[in-house]
């Protein structure tokens, strides 16, 4: 028996994909690559790159970030490249942040450049100035 799909039956769109969530008291060690977008509470030790990071507060990356847009509520040591980026009030930024638009909650505290206009791909002086972890896979622990 065959059936017929209706077209609001029909798998979604990978960019319209939920985001991929890592929890708090998760930390991943490694560089990380992400068609979608991620939700972060957890931590990452390694460069990231995705279509769009939202860092809950507590989250941390420590190495470069590079993304289309990021809200940062956490903390990342390392240099961040993204069109838009919102820095909200708990956020903690160790690093220059490329940006094309770029919105700051008072009571963010940062140390770094801001540097405007530069896209995304060109901005790859970001990563590069970061060593990729040589030998390692990505692994999952909890975090302390």
């Amino acid at each position: 028996m065959a059936t017929k799909v209706r077209s609001d039956q029909r798998a979604t769109p990978p960019n319209d994909a939920t985001p991929s969530i890592i929890a708090a008291g998760v930390k991943l060690t490694g560089d990380i690559s992400a068609t979608g977008e991620i939700h972060l509470d957890g931590q990452i030790i390694g460069n990231l790159t995705c279509t769009g990071l939202t860092m809950g507060e507590g989250s941390r990356v420590e190495g470069s970030i590079q993304t289309t847009t990021a809200v940062i509520r956490g903390a990342i040591d390392g240099k961040l490249s993204a069109d838009d980026v919102r820095i909200e009030k708990t956020a903690e930024l160790d690093g220059d942040v490329y940006h094309k638009t770029l919105s700051v909650e008072a009571g963010a505290r940062i140390t770094g450049r801001f540097i405007h206009g530069e896209k995304p791909d060109s901005a790859a002086t970001a990563a590069a100035d970061v060593e990729p972890i040589k030998g390692k896979t990505p692994k999952l622990e909890a975090a302390e």
